[in-house]
């Protein structure tokens, strides 16, 4: 199966976003954006893109900024994420909500997409971020009031269901815990710069065995050190699949490791998950969260404290799901097992 490529121009400088579509099914279909990780770039959803017309699901994988195809940052955008005031990291991050919507809305205008309509599974759509691609999914939930009121018009009723596919506390705008590690320098300062993405690549596919989940407990999580006795890391399938090109190694994730230091921006986006202004301008959309039991310390443990503001909030804001014998990397090792999760979703069947 062959997908297309292309890009949308989202703002009057001439700025792209380029992705990667698996084509529209025939009859009503619902349209899924997904917008990748750190240091994976949007290929990593292409055995999901594979499979998605037979779903009858029209799946559009999008590139964010500074990824090969997608407009790079300016000096001035590397700055403010690097050093700029709080006022301009905020505007920063409604710039890169207003992108992806107005990337959505150039794309369902174009290609003429169904609407959905009550009731009716098909039709409408679902934004999925996957790990670092939440800061870019949720600043376009916070903030579809700055997009133009013709934008808002049209996505606010189609907009049906919110995927947050293996966000970590801090992508949240939340402070991990004490023990956990990732092999980036930002964490540990022994792990030589140009080891560095190469080593993430690897660590992060990893399977990881933790200790009862049940139990809820950051004690049984595995923080350092993946398994031996599971599957290999999905690094090495990419690998052996000859699509080690999915793996970004330079500018673009380097340039993604400052993003947590935007904790107060990243906060307020995940927040307005829970406030009514969002849920006034989204009245259609369902918010989920899906991780996998064997992924890295960051994913059970992410989960359980959106289980608990979920609760605190009253209850009924977000959905969550722990996958079994899943990985971070599911799209790519498991996609039939995470298209039909994410159709799960859509489908309010969990």
């Amino acid at each position: 199966m062959k997908l297309q490529t292309d890009t949308i121009v989202v703002d009057q400088a001439g700025t792209k976003l380029a992705y990667v579509d698996s084509g529209a099914p025939s009859g009503a279909y619902t349209t899924i954006f997904a917008v990748h990780g750190l240091g994976f770039n949007s290929g990593i959803f292409e055995r999901v893109q594979e499979k998605a017309k037979d779903a009858n699901v029209r799946f559009v994988a999008v590139t964010r900024r500074n990824y090969e195809g997608s407009t790079p940052f300016s000096e001035a955008e590397l700055d403010v994420i690097a050093g700029g005031t709080e006022k301009e990291k905020t505007t920063f991050m409604i710039n890169r909500g207003v992108e992806l919507l107005v990337f959505i809305d150039k794309f369902l205008v174009e290609k003429k997409t169904p609407s959905s309509q009550e009731g009716n599974p098909n039709g409408g759509v679902a934004i999925i971020g996957w790990s670092l691609g939440n800061t870019v999914t949720l600043a376009a939930i916070a903030h579809l009031c700055s997009a133009a009121p013709e934008v808002q018009a049209r996505l606010a009723p189609l907009i049906h269901t919110l995927i947050l596919h293996e966000p970590s506390k801090n992508i949240l705008g939340h402070t991990p815990e004490a023990s956990n590690w990732l092999p980036l320098t930002a964490f540990d300062q022994t792990i030589l710069e140009d080891a560095e993405i190469p080593f993430f690549a690897w660590w992060v596919s990893a399977y990881f065995q933790h200790g009862d989940l049940s139990t809820r407990e950051h004690e049984v999580l595995q923080y350092q050190v993946p398994a031996f006795n599971l599957r290999p890391p999905t690094a090495y399938s990419l690998s052996s699949a000859g699509r080690i090109s999915v793996i970004e190694s330079g500018s673009p994730a380097k340039t993604d490791i400052p993003y947590l230091s935007l904790s107060a921006q990243l906060l307020a986006s995940y927040n307005a998950v829970y406030s009514k202004e969002a849920r006034d301008l989204l009245p259609n959309m369902k918010v989920f969260l899906l991780s996998g039991e064997n992924s890295p310390a960051f994913a059970p443990s992410t989960t359980w404290m959106v289980e608990d503001h979920d609760k605190q909030h009253g209850g009924g804001f977000i959905r969550a799901k722990m996958l079994k014998e899943i990985n971070h990397f599911s799209m790519w090792d498991d996609p039939e097992i995470t298209l039909q999760a994410y159709l799960d979703c859509i489908a309010r069947t969990f």
